[in-house]
């Protein structure tokens, strides 16, 4: 007696047909609820299908998530954005906040989008083509759609040597497919810093916004790490670390007299709290604290 077995995609299986759906113009967002599935199979599958991921706790936040995805997807003001950041060949970076640096292999996939988007808005808004060839040089950071009131912050701390006066040590390029006035727009922007001529000096210069937008992301990062910790059986460990960055945002909104360091303080407490006393699967627990390190519905 014959049996017929039906085989099961696998997550690159998956993640090529969404790739394939995205040369046809078909963006692809994933919504996990619950904890029955994997968040790196989920995220990767988005990510290739130039759509959204979300953790949704419960059916209760669907509709909400339809919702937000919908407005996102279908009336973008602009595709195909692209930033890159050309310095000087004497400054170099030590740290990007709110990125990553891609494989090899992520990175052609960041291309083809480029390339499929630049297409797509060809044959559906009359904007010309114009990523045929890929620029030399400088760091690129890509996103393929961006909403009325989407908002994207990208910090880098640079390393910039000793002089004197006003110099110019980058400049940042910035194209997109703007589809309200269906066209391609390009603007360049040199960044100049002034050297200081003490320490005092160079202090006073810090400014309150980029120190806020650094706590911002360290904290982030804390609820990312702790999702790590979770996931590998360290509650403790994932515990004190929450505990502690609280307690940094605690001193930065007494520092900068800002209630909403105070409010990311009382989440990050809460988080920590969950991850003592909740009782629920490790897998659960790791990807509510995904989640909300991304900013996504809780």
């Amino acid at each position: 007696m014959a049996t017929r077995t039906r085989a099961t995609p696998s997550a690159d299986g998956l993640s090529k047909r969404t790739e394939d759906a995205f040369q046809s113009g078909i963006q692809t967002s994933t919504f996990g609820l619950g904890d029955s599935f994997d968040p790196r199979v989920m995220s990767t599958i988005a990510d290739r299908g130039a759509g959204g991921y979300y953790y949704l706790a419960d059916a209760s936040q669907i509709a909400k998530a339809l919702a937000t995805e919908l407005d996102a997807r279908l009336m973008p003001v602009a595709q195909g954005l692209e930033v890159r950041l050309r310095l000087r060949s004497d400054v170099t970076v030590s740290k990007i906040y709110g990125s990553r640096e891609l494989s090899v292999v992520d990175a052609s996939h960041v291309r083809l989008q480029e390339r499929l988007v630049d297409q797509n808005v060809k044959n559906h808004d009359g904007i010309a083509r114009d990523r045929h060839h890929d620029a030399e040089g400088g760091m690129r950071f890509f996103i393929p759609s961006f909403s009325r009131g989407d908002r994207h912050a990208m910090l880098f701390e640079l390393n910039v040597p000793k002089g004197l006066g006003e110099h110019a040590i980058a400049s940042v390029e910035l194209r997109y497919k703007d589809r309200i006035v269906r066209e391609n727009v390009a603007k360049e922007t040199a960044i100049k810093v002034r050297c200081a001529n003490s320490d005092a000096e160079s202090y006073a210069s810090v400014l309150p916004s980029v120190q806020k937008t650094v706590q911002a992301f360290a904290a982030g990062e804390a609820i990312r790490q702790a999702a790590e910790q979770v996931g590998m059986g360290d509650r403790a460990g994932a515990e004190r670390l929450l505990r502690e960055r609280s307690e940094l945002l605690v001193a930065a909104a007494e520092r900068f007299n800002d209630a909403a360091f105070r409010e990311d303080a009382l989440r990050l407490s809460r988080l920590g709290t969950a991850v003592r006393e909740a009782r629920v699967e490790p897998v659960a627990l790791a990807l509510l604290l995904r989640s909300s390190a991304r900013g996504y519905l809780q």
